[in-house]
């Protein structure tokens, strides 16, 4: 299964940044700049997916507990999982375009908070499928449904906003959305690397545990929107991160104490994806327990299995591949 989305977590995060990409994700989470009424066409019903954001950004650096920063987007990551870079005359399949006018609804719907997150991720991500993506493959309520599932029960973005310890921040959220949209209806391909930085989508979570302090997951251990929420528990997310160490019990690799240390850098330690310095992404594909390290994303060319394992933030078909409109808005062709 693909990891993704914002912090790490789930198919969204990846599906945030080609957007996840957070999301990816994850992410990776591609719109009008509000006001611009001319490229906003109501309703849109026909064609999309969330194609940018979802898987390019979420694999991205993800904090969350599945761990990518975006299958991003970033995944997430959050916030695409597209199928290549295609060409924009000729369509990922060989089908014929079938763009439509970017729609994300209303600038006020990007003032969002705990609880309608996902709802917006999911639209905003799916309008630019629709409006970028050469053949999407689905409508865009099939997008829509299937993006707003995975952001809500994989990358879990509402309930760790709804958690106190993540610091949720409703005012970058709403500058972070309104710039998300804004990429998505220009089909910026940068919509990736956006959706995995800090000062992108997963900035609207700031944290509120300090440096070197413990981030010990508050709840049972068996509620996975309870471990996401502590690793994005810390402040300063661009620098730490809370890590998990581990000891090995009766043969068994057991986290003895979570605590909020500097990121590592390659070879490091690290849990996910959200435990690395910038460029680096975590090996533990499988999302285990235990002394994974980090290391460097591959290049364009090189096989994969998750986007955040690419330099450019886009796996497709089991290939690292460049960045472009199609790599990052076709989601559905993988």
């Amino acid at each position: 299964m693909k990891r993704s989305g914002l912090f790490g977590l789930g198919e969204v995060g990846y599906r945030f940044s080609s957007v996840a990409c957070v999301l990816a994700c994850a992410v990776a989470l591609v719109a009008c700049p509000s006001g611009d009424s001319g490229n906003r066409s109501k309703p849109m019903g026909g064609g999309g997916s969330v194609g940018c954001a979802t898987c390019t950004a979420g694999n991205g650096s993800g904090a969350g507990i599945s761990g990518g920063a975006g299958n991003s987007a970033a995944g997430s990551s959050g916030i695409a999982t597209g199928g290549g870079a295609g060409s924009s005359s000729g369509g990922l399949d060989g089908g014929t375009p079938t763009h439509v006018p970017f729609d994300a609804g209303p600038d006020t719907a990007n003032m969002v908070q705990p609880g309608t997150i996902c709802d917006r991720l999911a639209t905003i991500q799916c309008a630019g499928e629709a409006h970028c993506c050469d053949a999407p493959g689905r409508t865009f309520d099939q997008c829509k449904a299937s993006m707003k599932q995975g952001c809500t029960d994989m990358a879990m973005l509402d309930g760790m906003a709804m958690n106190k310890i993540t610091g949720f921040d409703a005012a970058f959220a709403q500058t972070a959305f309104t710039t998300y949209e804004q990429m998505a209806s220009m089909c910026d391909p940068g919509v990736a690397e956006w959706g995995a930085a800090y000062t992108g989508l997963p900035g609207i979570l700031k944290g509120t545990v300090a440096a070197g302090k413990s981030c010990l997951p508050t709840g049972s251990l068996q509620d996975r929107s309870v471990i996401a929420s502590a690793l994005a528990s810390c402040t300063n997310l661009a620098q730490q991160a809370c890590q998990p160490r581990v000891q090995t019990v009766g043969g068994l690799s057991l986290p003895t104490s979570w605590t909020c240390d500097p990121k590592s850098a390659a070879g490091g330690l690290c849990f996910t994806d959200v435990n690395c310095t910038d460029g680096l992404y975590c090996n533990n594909p499988d999302l285990k327990v235990g002394n994974f390290k980090c290391a460097a994303r591959k290049a364009a060319g090189t096989p994969c299995v998750n986007p955040n394992e690419c330099a450019s933030l886009f796996c497709k078909k089991g290939v690292c591949v460049e960045k472009g409109v199609q790599a990052a808005y076709c989601l559905q062709n993988n």
